[in-house]
């Protein structure tokens, strides 16, 4: 199983536990599964959000775009499904992952930063759509409907200032 392979322990029971809730999309080829994605739709502040819950490639297998692949095929689907923004979290250590979701077009904001930007009870309503796992302390956000290529300060300006931002939060 490619989740044991890829995932400490903690990791594996959270990957497993989100196939009941999520939407499993595997790259395969003659020899077998070589990645997944788990991914699922949720809202947050009035907008349609997907959600990149778990990502896997076999280690014998990375390096040659089946991430690539599998997040590229995850954000046509979700632009199918008219979601605004696909979202992903991991942990500041991760710098791989990080790297990988910069270079496929993401924007990277710690949780202290969002904080500041929304407020703290917005942000435990982000937490509780992406179901973070306990250490996540980087979100990852890309607009699927607001252009290209769109500045990191221009999502922030659409975080703050658009429903998903404070006004919304302030009135739950």
């Amino acid at each position: 199983m490619i989740i044991r392979e890829v995932f400490d322990p903690y990791n594996q029971l959270c990957a497993i536990e989100g196939l009941s809730f999520t939407r499993v999309f595997i790259a395969e080829d003659r020899g077998g599964a070589l990645g997944f994605v788990e991914t699922y739709v949720t809202w947050i502040a009035g907008h349609k959000c997907g959600v990149i819950y778990y990502i896997g490639v076999r280690p014998r297998a990375q390096g040659r775009g089946i991430g690539r692949g599998l997040v590229k095929h995850v954000e046509e689907y979700m632009k199918k499904l008219g979601v605004s923004f696909v979202l992903a979290s991991t942990v500041m250590t991760n710098r791989r992952s990080r790297c990988f979701f910069n270079k496929m077009g993401y924007y990277e904001y710690s949780t202290k930063e969002l904080e500041g930007l929304l407020g703290r009870r917005a942000l435990s309503v982000i937490i509780r759509r992406l179901y973070i796992t306990k250490d996540d302390d980087v979100i990852l956000i890309k607009p699927l409907r607001y252009g290209k290529p769109t500045p990191k300060a221009q999502i922030v300006k659409m975080l703050v200032s658009s429903s998903f931002g404070k006004r919304l939060f302030l009135k739950h």
